[in-house]
């Protein structure tokens, strides 16, 4: 926008103005410097006399040519925040290049994927007498692994092989059992990358981008304001 209102005399008009005010005095004081105004000195009355009126209309004409009517218009710059780097300049910006994400971990709920420990225990009842069974055996045997190995409550157990003997003592019927068992206990869980693992933290990283500020686009035309 203009510094100088438009309404002020320009270089030119200063000269006008001054021309005018030389003639409209130059009946009264020829001859006579008025600071930088020289006065000049007619000798010719005629002339004087034709100064006397032509002088002060001069001067209302200088003066009435720079009298402001209606809106004086100056150009003001019109102005759009963006981000640009030339005209803004840059900054350091944070962003993420990889999301939080679960995290990798094995746990009781993704199931067994093996055992660390396994055997087969065999082991035969003795003769004795009716009553039992094979498979009642086999429960004994399982049973009596899980004590003897240490097993813990998480263990998984199978039957390998089964079978019975029969005699008759003194006219009494006896049987001996045999039964293998094959015991597996300290599981070692599935892998998986689940929630329940707990969250990874987001991986950041900076770069630069250009700033955001005001940049000039153009100019508008709008009434000058007086200062």
């Amino acid at each position: 926008m203009q510094i100088v209102p438009d309404y002020l005399p320009t270089a030119f008009g200063i000269v006008v103005l001054t021309a005018a005010l030389a003639i409209a005095l130059s009946p009264y004081l020829a001859g006579v410097r008025v600071g930088s105004i020289e006065i000049p000195n007619i000798q010719n009355e005629g002339l004087k006399r034709s100064f006397k009126w032509i002088g002060p209309i001069a001067l209302i004409f200088a003066v009435f040519i720079h009298i402001p009517f209606g809106t004086r218009m100056c150009d003001e710059p019109v102005n759009v925040i963006k981000r640009d780097r030339i005209a803004c300049g840059t900054e350091r910006e944070e962003y993420i290049t990889t999301p939080a994400r679960p995290d990798t971990c094995s746990r009781p709920e993704f199931g067994i994927a093996r055992w660390q420990r396994s055997t087969v225990v065999a082991r035969t009842s003795g003769w004795r007498r009716g009553g039992y069974n094979p498979d009642a055996w086999c429960n004994d045997v399982k049973a009596i692994a899980i004590q003897t190995l240490n097993a813990g409550a998480i263990h998984d157990t199978k039957v390998v092989a089964k079978s019975e003997e029969k005699r008759k003592r003194f006219g009494e019927a006896q049987y001996n059992y045999h039964c293998s068992v094959q015991i597996q206990w300290q599981p070692i869980h599935n892998t998986r990358t689940h929630p329940l693992c707990g969250m990874l933290e987001p991986v950041k990283a900076f770069r630069e981008v250009a700033k955001q500020c005001p940049v000039q686009v153009g100019t508008k035309r709008v009434a000058c304001k007086r200062p």
